[in-house]
């Protein structure tokens, strides 16, 4: 870091996916003389101010990392959160070309964390109608791009495109349950963040669907416009055929995690900010025990009702 004092650059470009975006983050708020990470961490109050170098990011993941003020740092099995309102990008190239080497499922599992960036935003309780606005348009995107006809250079474009809209709805509405799991699971076991979004997402969107109809009724109807699928289909059964179509996980147990690790995971959950944004009262553990006991075993199938 001193010797980066020393070159005194004037601008940072981030060329990559969420680590690399929230690396460059960290970096701008650690470059100044003095300054120190952990006085951002979400809880404390915010220090003063201060000029901060530029970011140029380059996304080549749906991860929306480039456009959020938040950094996540995964540090002694917990997933730290530091929150910076002039840590996001200054200026974004969204490039379509430069994910083309990308491993197509990486790409994949990426827009389903970038799915659940808009779908928790419209029934976290801190939601709005700007954030439900740019929600909406996000899935239809991303609707679009994850059609299997789509060519797959198109779907590139699209998905780039939708998740730079969830990245915003993220820094508005915050996020939820879902995220809160997702958060401890990678934190504590290493795995990659949307591969286990694919897998936790519809059974957390069936546990929250009563206490959110109105927000997923425009969440079916979003989407069902945009796949051309008469009235609509439900969230959770929208995301399970993604990884059916796609090859996409589809349990914990696929991922590698064991079994007794998840009465840990559940604890954890309970001390994660997401969980008292989610629109459904979540109790205790033992309530997030069940969820991931559900997502542990065997496939999720779509609702025949």
């Amino acid at each position: 870091m001193a010797d980066l004092r020393v070159h005194q650059p004037d601008v940072i470009v981030a060329a990559g996916g969420g680590s690399v975006a929230d690396s460059a983050k960290a970096l701008a708020l650690m470059l100044p003389a003095g300054a120190n990470l952990a006085a951002y961490a979400v809880g404390q109050p915010a220090p003063p101010r201060r000029a901060l170098l530029p970011i140029v990011s380059l996304p080549t993941t749906a991860a929306a990392a480039e456009v959020t003020p938040s950094i996540g740092l995964a540090e002694e099995g917990r997933k730290r959160l530091f929150w910076c309102r002039d840590v996001a990008a200054t200026e974004v190239l969204i490039d379509p070309d430069l994910a083309a080497g990308l491993p197509r499922e990486r790409l994949l599992a990426t827009a389903v964390n970038g799915i659940a960036h808009d779908l928790e935003g419209l029934y976290s309780r801190q939601r709005s109608p700007v954030s439900d606005a740019l929600a909406l348009h996000s899935l239809g995107l991303f609707a679009v791009a994850l059609a299997p006809d789509t060519d797959p250079a198109a779907a590139r474009r699209q998905i780039l495109a939708a998740a730079h809209l969830s990245g915003m709805v993220l820094s508005m509405a915050r996020t939820c349950l879902h995220h809160a799991i997702c958060h401890v699971i990678g934190a504590r076991h290493g795995l990659a963040h949307g591969a286990v979004n694919c897998v936790m997402l519809p059974h957390v969107l069936r546990f929250n669907a009563p206490a959110a109809p109105q927000a997923l009724a425009a969440a079916a109807q979003a989407i069902g416009r945009a796949s051309g699928a008469q009235g609509g289909v439900a969230a959770h059964d929208w995301v399970i055929g993604l990884r059916e179509a796609h090859g996409l996980p589809v349990s914990l147990r696929a991922l590698g995690l064991a079994a007794a690790n998840l009465p840990e995971i559940a604890r954890l959950c309970m001390h994660e900010r997401g969980v008292a944004l989610n629109p459904r009262a979540v109790p205790d553990a033992d309530t997030v025990l069940h969820l991931l006991e559900q997502a542990y075993g065997p496939a999720l199938s779509r609702s025949t009702a």
